[in-house]
């Protein structure tokens, strides 16, 4: 009996010193991870897609499918600016450019902005005009008014644009060309 009782507390005492030496796992660390969805000022840029006609009176009708990429800085959620590039395809042009020439590279500046604060909405109304010139065309002038769908940096783009263009229907002669385009974009 006195064996068995030495060996209990023995065995207890082993137990109590090396229960403080065990440390319990401690809660991890967080990381300094920003949700940068929601930053309102900093870099941005946006990816469209736009689909386009002219509304020429009198003249033959004119098509075109274009892609553009933009980036640029936010200073607010009501005014952004950037520098964009793009490619432009002219189709149905037989009869009203010449018609080795379908392709166009867009080079414009891009200002943008919401006409309303995007807090706790998720569609808001924009604004947007660019300015600037397309290789193979000429100077080109292009204000917007779309629908953001998303979050602040995180958005689908809905717009109708209006463009006037400067195109070169012969190899030396420019016309004025009016455009309406429906676009589709991802802004981020």
């Amino acid at each position: 009996m006195k064996k068995l009782l030495l060996l209990s507390i023995t065995l207890f005492s082993a137990c109590s010193i090396f229960s403080q030496e065990i440390k319990l796992p401690e809660k991890p660390k967080t990381s300094n991870h920003k949700d940068y969805r929601q930053e309102v000022a900093g870099f941005w840029s946006s990816a469209e897609l736009d689909l386009g006609s002219s509304v020429m009176f009198k003249k033959k009708n004119l098509q075109n499918i274009g892609i553009s990429y933009t980036g640029g800085f936010r200073f607010n959620e009501f005014l952004k600016v950037g520098v964009g590039v793009g490619v432009k395809y002219y189709y149905n042009n037989n009869e009203v450019r010449n018609s080795d020439i379908k392709w166009t590279f867009p080079i414009y500046a891009n200002v943008r902005g919401n006409i309303i604060s995007q807090n706790n909405r998720s569609c808001v109304p924009y604004w947007g005009i660019k300015l600037g010139t397309v290789i193979r065309d000429g100077f080109f002038f292009s204000p917007t008014l779309g629908v953001r769908l998303g979050e602040h940096r995180d958005s689908w783009l809905l717009n109708i644009s209006y463009s006037y263009n400067k195109l070169e229907v012969l190899p030396d002669v420019n016309t004025d060309c009016n455009f309406l385009l429906l676009g589709v974009g991802y802004e981020f």
